[in-house]
């Protein structure tokens, strides 16, 4: 799980300081780095703290072969706006995720397809998707397109297409070309319209309330998830492991 930082300058500078003690380990270790970063609350101020530790081979989204296209997975399933699935599914599962997290692509490539065909296609949950931007300005640039194929509802497939091109963290690889790449192998999405959302305030309204979301239900890490219920309370999803059967262990209990 990768651990969100919080936008008061304290929280950045620490997490600043982290990436650059991180850098140096990194040319030390053949391209390969370790990751991870933790946060906890004390008096209303973030401090972010080393927890936990991901193997990744390094290289920018510029230097390894294009991704091939994300189809298939959603196909068929009805979309609006953030949500995937039956409006009437009993279940909303609210998922947080940063563009860049590399948890975040694992749980989409490994975890994600077992929960869509178990859950989503048979209308027992919905999924509603939440894009945050804290791991820095790529993670913007990438929210703000995030935005654009929302409002024409494509934001699922935008974001599983961008996570089998992620690239190295904040390696300024989220160019304009990058993202019109990415953006060009999402079927049905104009990507012209979407970049001109993208520039506009409502993008900036989309991902501030992101960011409240995740301070509303208390989501400290991404991927992060809650569960809603009519008549329930909020339950956050533990999903630690980032496979289909933990979901399946946290969600199951929840449908009863």
């Amino acid at each position: 799980m990768r651990a969100m930082d919080d936008p008061l300058q304290e929280g950045k500078e620490r997490l600043q300081a982290e990436r650059e003690a991180r850098d140096q380990e990194r040319l030390a270790a053949d391209s390969r780095r370790k990751r991870g970063i933790g946060l906890f609350a004390a008096g209303g101020t973030i401090a972010v703290v080393a927890v936990v530790a991901l193997i990744l081979l390094g290289g920018s989204g510029d230097d390894r072969a294009p991704a091939p296209q994300a189809k298939g997975l959603i196909a068929g399933i009805p979309q609006a706006g953030t949500v995937l699935g039956d409006p009437d599914a009993p279940v909303t599962v609210v998922e947080f995720v940063d563009l860049q997290c590399p948890f975040c692509r694992d749980y989409s490539l490994e975890a994600l397809p077992g929960v869509i065909k178990r859950y989503v296609r048979t209308g027992k949950v919905k999924l509603d998707l939440r894009v945050l931007s804290f791991l820095g300005p790529d993670s913007e640039a990438a929210g703000r397109l995030a935005y654009g194929a929302s409002r024409q509802n494509r934001l699922w497939q935008f974001t599983e297409q961008f996570f089998r091109d992620q690239g190295e963290e904040n390696s300024g690889y989220a160019t304009e070309k990058f993202l019109r790449a990415v953006g060009s192998k999402v079927d049905g999405l104009k990507l012209e319209p979407a970049l001109t959302a993208s520039r506009t305030s409502a993008a900036d309204d989309f991902l501030e309330q992101a960011s409240a979301d995740a301070k509303r239900y208390e989501v400290e890490s991404t991927p992060g998830f809650v569960a809603l219920k009519d008549g329930e309370e909020p339950q956050p999803l533990k999903v630690e492991q980032l496979t289909a059967e933990e979901f399946a262990a946290q969600i199951d209990p929840i449908l009863k």
